[in-house]
């Protein structure tokens, strides 16, 4: 799943806010246009941007696939490794390299930030609070 750059979200994750809140201010009959607008502009742009790169999330989720079994067996292989000795670190890069993401062609509107920043920030509240 390709994350967003800027903010670093995953896109469908976006999409699914924009239509909950599109949804949600169109059963309130929310008289605020923009904000019905603006989602659900942006939750077709989304929908675009995925459909015209499909090959590209397939190929990335598939490269992705393969990243995640060869970290699993560095993993083992690293246990087996630490209980033989202690002092042996295994340092690998595990950041993908390809595919390229194109550059994302639309804006993500402000509301989505504030939400999606406010929807982290009282998750990291509450995991706070329940360790303390």
């Amino acid at each position: 799943m390709f994350v967003d750059g800027y903010t670093g979200v995953p896109l469908l994750t976006l999409l699914k806010m924009a239509v909950k809140k599109r949804t949600k201010a169109a059963a309130e009959k929310n008289q605020n246009l923009r904000l019905r607008t603006t989602n659900s502009k942006f939750a077709r742009q989304i929908q675009h941007f995925i459909r015209t790169n499909e090959e590209l999330f397939r190929q990335h989720q598939a490269e992705q696939e393969e990243k995640r079994l060869i970290l699993i067996q560095q993993l083992q292989q690293a246990y087996k490794m630490e209980n033989e000795a202690m002092n042996q670190e295994i340092k690998k890069d595990t950041e993908p390299t390809e595919p390229v993401e194109p550059k994302r062609p639309f804006r993500i509107p402000n509301i989505l930030r504030r939400a999606h920043a406010k929807r982290i920030s009282t998750a990291l509240r509450k995991t706070k609070s329940t360790e303390v």
